[in-house]
C-alpha cells in the first residue's frame, strides 16, 4: 500500500498504511451525525468519497492536471445530496453515486495505485 494521508472536515488528518488503518478512518467518519466526504491524498493526487449513505460519490484529482468524478444513475442528474465538507454542507449530484461497495473498491484500488479504479465509470469535470 502506498503512503497515504487521509481526512475529513478540518482534521488534520492520520497516515494510512494497511487496509484496516483505512476501515478504522472510515468507521470514525460515520460516526458523524451527517454523512460527510473522507479525501485521501498521495505525492501528486487525490481520491474523496462520501461516507455515510448506502450510495457514494468518488471523485480523483491529480495535481496541477484533471479531475475526474464518479457516474452513477444519470437520470438522476437533477436530484441533489449532501455531505459535510470543509465544515460546510456541500451538494453534489446524485448522479454521480455509486454502490457504497464500489467506492470501497475504488478507494482501496488508490491506496494500491495511486490511480482511478478501471471498475468506476468516470467523467472528466472539464
Amino acid at each position: 500500500m502506498r503512503r497515504t494521508r487521509a481526512w475529513f472536515d478540518d482534521s488534520e488528518g492520520v497516515e494510512i498504511e494497511t487496509e484496516r488503518d483505512f476501515h478504522r478512518v472510515v468507521a470514525l467518519a460515520k460516526k458523524a451525525k451527517r454523512p460527510r466526504i473522507l479525501t485521501l491524498e498521495q505525492q501528486r493526487s487525490w481520491l474523496s468519497l462520501g461516507v455515510g449513505r448506502k450510495e457514494a460519490p468518488v471523485t480523483f484529482e491529480i495535481a496541477g492536471g484533471s479531475s475526474f468524478h464518479s457516474l452513477g444513475d444519470v437520470s438522476r442528474e437533477d436530484e441533489y445530496v449532501g455531505y459535510q465538507f470543509a465544515g460546510e454542507t456541500s451538494e453534489i449530484p446524485a448522479s454521480f453515486l455509486i454502490s457504497w461497495d464500489l467506492a470501497v473498491k475504488a478507494a482501496l484500488y488508490y491506496l494500491e495505485t495511486g490511480e482511478r479504479s478501471p471498475d468506476v465509470v468516470w467523467e472528466s469535470d472539464w
